[in-house]
């Protein structure tokens, strides 16, 4: 199915009836004696909260949280009004299509993580009354210093101060209980799947990659667990999971890089310190690997050199810097001076006082046991520096000269000063995402 595409309001308001209860959330101007609705937000297609119904009266504005019949919100839209309370709410006039995107479950778009694979319908209107700006002081309801903050929380969204709420003005969500994706628990071996849903008869849940993968057919019981195996050479890169039938997805989640930074909401990965470093060895220096053969034990360019790859790992994809491994990917350990709790505290404490903003890094020792190349086994330490994917950067080097700062990016196996539009393009990639809460 593709995840975009349009439909036309008479078949949207068709779904809304047919699926029963919908829960509505009104956003309403007081302006020139006319009630006039300026968002609406709604969902339906599983099971609803049934909280009680909320009123927030402001000045100029209210808003209305009810849980109404589908078949009511049809009449209301096609009358151009509805009654709330002792008002009727007029609705401006409404485009004939709607936009639709599908989800699937657990995704943060903006409204929080639905737990079902869901579909937004934006329906478009030729002109709308204006919220209006200034403070929003409630008498029985709690005061916001704007509108787009007030209905942020009235939906429950989470809007950093100062940024604008623009999403559609008419707003439907369909939960689709068919099939999702319940649980993933990724182990070195195997990958443990758990399917739920009110209608899996004939749908099948594939181990998809590059490399064509494993897949199971489902029967029509609500609730199955399947097992796929690992190979021995690891997980490929672009692996996901999909819930499809007839040519169409269900749900998905995706497992590693380049579709996602990290497992996506629902998979956990069980791995073992020690497969995890020597999967990263055999992969060999990259975009998100570099090797280090020895520990910097002294304040200078060695120290500054590694800080360097934590700023370039921070302002892309994060990575992995191994210290104890030879450029070949040979491994030669860390001596045991170096292997204490005092020296990784020494490594950690050195980064934060060289790389700024702190980004999210994390500093351990990992034994790992590996041949010598003449058949005899040893065991050896290395240091491992995971960085993670920076949500400050641009992330810099705190050079000897305190007003000087240093910027850093990585291509390949290297580490490059950034160019000025490469730090433009940092700069850019490091605003929250287009989901619906945007507009510094």
């Amino acid at each position: 199915m593709a995840e975009r595409g349009n439909v036309s309001k008479s078949d949207l308001l068709q779904k809304v009836e047919d699926s029963g209860d919908v829960r509505l959330r009104f956003g309403v101007a007081h302006q020139d004696g006319k009630n006039s609705l300026i968002l609406l937000d709604g969902e339906f297609g599983a099971e609803l909260d049934r909280q009680d119904e909320r009123t927030w009266t402001y000045e100029d504005l209210s808003f209305f949280d009810r849980l109404l019949h589908g078949s009511e919100l049809r009449q209301f839209i096609e009358d151009g009004a509805i009654a709330l309370g002792e008002q009727t709410v007029y609705f401006p006039a409404i485009g004939d299509t709607a936009n639709w995107t599908r989800h699937p479950s657990l995704s943060d778009w903006g409204l929080g993580k639905f737990s079902w694979p869901t579909v937004e319908y934006d329906l478009s209107v030729t002109s709308h009354a204006q919220p209006g700006s200034g403070l929003l002081i409630g008498r029985d309801s709690p005061s916001f210093q704007s509108y787009h903050a007030a209905i942020a929380a009235f939906l429950g969204i989470d809007l950093m101060p100062g940024r604008q709420f623009n999403r559609s003005d008419i707003s439907l969500r369909r939960h689709d209980r068919s099939g999702r994706i319940t649980n993933v628990v990724w182990s070195p071996t195997t990958i443990d799947v758990v399917v739920e849903g009110d209608a899996l008869a004939n749908s099948v849940i594939e181990l998809a990659s590059p490399i064509p993968g494993e897949e199971h057919s489902l029967s029509e019981h609500p609730f199955q667990t399947f097992r796929f195996d690992i190979p021995d050479t690891g997980l490929p890169s672009g692996s996901w999971l999909v819930l499809r039938r007839d040519g169409e997805w269900l749900d998905y989640k995706f497992l590693n890089w380049p579709y996602a930074l990290g497992p996506d909401s629902g998979v956990e990965k069980i791995v073992e310190e020690q497969d995890e470093i020597q999967s990263l060895i055999s992969q060999g220096e990259g975009s998100t690997i570099e090797f280090k053969e020895d520990v910097p034990s002294q304040p200078g360019k060695e120290r500054y050199g590694v800080c360097k790859t934590v700023a370039a790992f921070a302002n892309g994809l994060g990575g992995t810097i191994l210290l104890g491994v030879k450029d070949d990917g040979n491994i030669k350990g860390v001596p045991d001076e170096q292997q204490t709790r005092d020296a990784v505290d020494a490594i950690t404490n050195w980064i934060k006082d060289i790389v700024g903003p702190l980004p999210d890094f994390d500093v351990r020792t990992v034994e790992i046991i590996h041949s010598d190349g003449s058949g005899e086994t040893l065991s050896s330490k290395v240091i491992s520096i995971e960085v993670g994917h920076g949500s400050s950067s641009p992330y810099c080097i705190r050079t000897t000269r305190p007003a000087k700062r240093e910027y850093y990016v990585r291509r390949g196996a290297t580490t490059f000063a950034a160019a000025p539009d490469q730090l433009r393009n940092i700069v850019m990639a490091s605003r929250p995402a287009q989901t619906g809460l945007i507009q510094p």
